[in-house]
């Protein structure tokens, strides 16, 4: 690990108490996306293209085939990035998912590579999950080290337009070891709801919990202020961080943004670029 690397996760580790050997080992990409993020995370029960990363279940509500792709700066801290990029396709009420993400700074990078499945079992239930394998580099030994990773994903839809969610990360608890340190992935469980109040104005709301550390709540809300242009925001209780961005489409393309503010750590940008293989539907 660079020196710098180093130092930045070592504070990050002390503002947020990580009790982790590696802070972006053990802290998967929860926000994937500026939809996401700028939501504050309340997603496991609101459809997104991103949605792979979250609750792969919700797959199967994003009807466009797309291709898209996520750039984040956590905390605005020069150098280190994370990089996000996702291809839905579809097949009769099946979903399949490429999701990609790489998270590091100069010649330190860790990687995910996963392939996620959701399946719609009934008009109102669908079923996803993400096979992840996880690398983790060792500069210092000239190698890497993999690690299996499966996330569950439910979702169940209501007449009236609402949803509810439900995703379990790191479903089977896997552990990289180092000659130093042996990192065992937390589990996750993410519980919400999506309901659109009215043709423009959408809210969700998600109750998180984390292995061996706080319960976290969240509340996002999105509104359309023209045909195609939305403004987004969210809060999230644990630390208490708020949130803020819009989305744009431009005919197949759709571009969204956000930030989200830590209130020690600062700010953390985030934007997506995303291609819709069937323009006649709308996709976050």
């Amino acid at each position: 690990m660079s020196p710098l690397l180093g130092w930045h996760m070592l504070l990050i580790s002390l503002c947020l108490n990580l009790d982790v050997p590696f802070a972006m080992a053990a802290e998967r990409p929860g926000s994937a996306g500026a939809f996401s993020s700028a939501l504050s995370a309340a997603v496991v029960a609101w459809p997104g293209i991103f949605s792979a990363f979250g609750n792969p279940a919700l797959l199967v509500y994003t009807r466009s085939p797309s291709v898209a792709l996520g750039y984040r700066q956590p905390y605005a801290i020069p150098d280190l990035q994370e990089g996000m990029l996702v291809a839905n396709f579809h097949a009769g009420s099946s979903v399949l998912s490429l999701a990609l993400s790489d998270t590091g700074t100069g010649d330190y990078h860790e990687t995910t590579c996963g392939l996620a499945l959701a399946k719609r079992l009934s008009s109102r239930f669908a079923v996803g999950l993400l096979f992840n394998s996880f690398w983790l580099p060792l500069p210092e030994e000239g190698k890497q080290l993999g690690s299996f990773q499966l996330d569950l994903g439910l979702c169940y839809a209501t007449k009236g337009g609402s949803m509810a969610g439900l995703a379990i990360r790191n479903l089977v608890q896997t552990t990289v070891e180092t000659f130093q340190h042996s990192i065992r992935f937390p589990w996750e469980i993410h519980l919400g709801s999506y309901r659109r109040l009215t043709d423009k104005l959408g809210v969700s709301g998600d109750v998180m919990l984390f292995q061996n550390k706080n319960l976290n709540v969240c509340i996002g809300t999105e509104c359309q202020i023209f045909t195609h242009f939305c403004l987004r925001g969210g809060i999230s209780l644990q630390p208490f961080c708020h949130s803020f961005g819009f989305g744009y489409e431009w005919h197949a393309i759709v571009l969204d943004f956000a930030a989200t503010h830590h209130p020690i750590l600062g700010y953390s940008p985030t934007l997506s670029l995303c291609y819709l293989m069937k323009r006649n539907l709308r996709e976050k």
